[in-house]
């Protein structure tokens, strides 16, 4: 019993009891309620509301709302931002169930407050950085294993004249000139061990043809059979190539 205290002492979670559903004073928390929210358990008792004041404007109503529902019995599950007394910005899930009392009235309401705060900043950042991948100017597409396209994001699909959901299912080599493709085979294999880069020729969805710099980096999420795909990332160096090639056709005229 000592361990698990301990163990739960150690948990970014807190349980508390508050007198009623119409009535949210909290009339105990455990001991680390101090350690995962800053506020000490003393001051719940001096300032009743500073837990509910401190929830943000834009979730406050409706977490009131689920604990009024709470009235007529049942559960409720509901996450929220909150303020700390730092000023820092936390995240916590809360799960609260009514206490009937032998005559089946509630009368309290016993709850668990876990904070989630990490878990939140991580799907944050994953959202920002899905939104950077949409609108880079760079294409990016991510292959499967067998090297067809599972994901690209709309620059991708600019370069081919594609619609991104186009090339979904679609070979990667296959959208390359064919005499281009054994080499960009043997790169997609190498990618799976290390970076490969090169210079290839892919055809357009309306055939005409466009030089592509791409960057090959094996995916470190892999699938249910052990598998983790390619990223590729592509840039047009068609007009580059033109450029070059003109200035090389110059020199050998003059």
């Amino acid at each position: 019993r000592v361990r698990q205290s301990h163990l739960f002492s150690a948990l970014p979670i807190v349980l508390y009891t508050l007198r009623s559903p119409s009535e949210l004073v909290h009339t105990w928390v455990s001991e680390n309620f101090e350690r995962v929210t800053g506020v000490p358990r003393s001051r719940l008792q001096a300032e009743p509301d500073v837990w509910w004041t401190r929830v943000h404007p834009d979730d406050r109503e409706h977490v009131l709302e689920q604990y009024a529902g709470l009235q007529t019995g049942g559960s409720l599950t509901v996450e929220y931002r909150w303020s700390g007394l730092g000023g820092e910005d936390l995240w916590f899930l809360d799960h609260a169930m009514v206490i009937p009392d032998p005559l089946g009235r509630s009368l309290e309401v016993l709850g668990s407050r876990l904070d989630v705060s990490a878990r939140k900043r991580v799907e944050e950042g994953m959202l920002e950085l899905a939104g950077a991948l949409e609108n880079a100017a760079e294409g990016i597409a991510r292959l499967d294993p067998e090297g067809r396209f599972r994901a690209s994001n709309p620059a991708y699909g600019n370069l081919l004249g594609y619609e991104p959901y186009e090339l979904n299912g679609l070979s990667w080599l296959d959208t390359l000139h064919p005499a281009d493709r054994e080499r960009a085979a043997k790169a997609l294999e190498q990618a799976g061990e290390r970076k490969a880069v090169l210079e290839v020729r892919a055809l357009r969805k309306d055939g005409v043809p466009c030089h592509l710099e791409v960057v090959l980096v094996a995916g470190r999420v892999r699938d249910a059979g052990g598998a983790a795909g390619t990223f590729c990332f592509a840039k047009d160096i068609t007009g580059r190539r033109k450029a070059e090639t003109q200035v090389l056709e110059k020199s050998r005229r003059d």
